[in-house]
């Protein structure tokens, strides 16, 4: 089994994608030390390799310029407004924060959810019976601020997840495909009183 994920190879890109991917690693180095120092300081019962979260940035970068169609100053601008929300929100912190993981067991007996194994292409699969559950007992039980934070809690989960199943694959994974099952739904159902 592979335990570390695969390393990001900037030869995959092209000469002209090398050349921006260069120019946001080089322009956010100070961010992302920074961030870096700021993660390593925490107090979390999962370590982490430096190394690796090194790797992960790169991959991160990728990802970032991808979805902005490469646009350099708008990726930029992106990733600095993403470093301050984590580390503004302590979003490291949310998958060992016991409050949160509370809220999401009290979730998951609202609206029921599973995480399933992978797909056949090695992502986290997510199963959610959408169909069942009441929106009104849901707003009765959570909170605006504690329906976010158990957003952010499973999309952290997930994140992880992929991560997890990069070392064991040692391919890079970085998304995760969600099921909702419908059966059940109703439009009344859905109506906030």
């Amino acid at each position: 089994m592979i335990t570390s994920s695969p390393l990001f190879d900037i030869n995959q890109l092209t000469t002209e994608e090398q050349e921006k991917f260069t120019i946001v690693h080089n322009e956010l180095q100070p961010n992302y030390t920074s961030y870096l120092q700021y993660k390593l300081n925490l107090e979390l019962d999962t370590k982490f390799e430096k190394e690796e979260e090194e790797n992960e940035w790169n991959y991160e970068l990728h990802r970032f310029l991808r979805a902005r169609k490469w646009n350099v100053p708008h990726t930029i601008k992106c990733l600095v407004e993403m470093i301050k929300w984590r580390m503004d929100n302590h979003v490291d912190l949310i998958l060992e924060h016991k409050p949160t993981s509370d809220r999401m067991n009290l979730l998951q007996k609202i609206v029921p959810f599973v995480d399933h194994g992978y797909t056949k292409t090695d992502r986290p699969l997510y199963i959610e019976k959408s169909g069942l559950f009441n929106v009104d007992r849901l707003l009765n039980s959570f909170q605006p601020g504690e329906l976010i934070q158990c957003h952010i809690y499973w999309l952290e989960l997930h994140c992880r997840l992929a991560r997890e199943r990069s070392r064991q694959t040692g391919k890079h994974i970085e998304s995760f495909a969600l099921l909702h099952d419908l059966n059940g739904c109703k439009v009344e159902m859905r109506k906030v009183e």
